[in-house]
């Protein structure tokens, strides 16, 4: 059984939403725009099952104790819940060409290798700090990787696919002209390039 089955759910739902209403109604044209309506739908999904989780959009992950920037990433959002990161989403939004994936295939990949020895950050902001909540890795987090693409889907293989083995999630919104987009659910072989 795939880890995670509620919030897989919801990333599913939400991204269908996203494709079906703002997609299709033209209102996305950036990866930022595709980011903001699939937040926004997720957190819907979240408040309609009455789900607590907390969004962060590009925080800063790294591994505890190393300012090095060589150990830190910036995933598309950070979801979590309570003290724990239970989802890792990459993004991308390429509606006329093939899906580009090996970048966020290898930020999957080094949070895989830190387990549960993340810490997430807000460096950037400034104003009165409220008490740090940190947040570890939980063991099940679903990484999911969403794009919207033109070319169908090829098998590959993920880094150390074995280790990741069901934790992977991929939600794609395939494109053609003069057609709304297919969009499809794959576990962990399902990502195109």
């Amino acid at each position: 059984m795939a880890a995670r089955l509620m919030l897989r759910m919801h990333l599913e739902e939400a991204w269908r939403r996203t494709i079906a209403q703002e997609y299709a109604g033209q209102l996305i044209n950036s990866e930022k725009g595709l980011q903001v309506f699939f937040c926004k739908h997720l957190l819907d999904c979240f408040k309609s099952d009455k789900v607590s989780r907390r969004l962060f959009i590009e925080p800063r992950v790294s591994m505890p104790g190393s300012d090095d920037p060589k150990y830190a990433r910036h995933p598309d959002i950070v979801i979590c819940h309570t003290r724990k990161i239970i989802g890792i989403v990459e993004i991308k939004y390429l509606p006329r060409t093939r899906a580009k994936f090996k970048k966020d295939l290898l930020t999957l990949d080094w949070l895989l290798e830190g387990q549960v020895d993340v810490a997430l950050s807000n460096d950037r902001y400034r104003g009165p700090r409220a008490v740090h909540k940190g947040y570890s890795l939980a063991g099940d987090a679903v990484y999911c990787w969403a794009g919207v693409h033109c070319e169908p889907e090829t098998k590959v293989a993920l880094p150390d696919a074995r280790a990741i083995n069901d934790r992977v999630f991929v939600l794609h919104a395939i494109t053609s002209r003069e057609a709304v987009p297919i969009v499809r659910v794959a576990g962990n072989t399902g990502l195109s390039e």
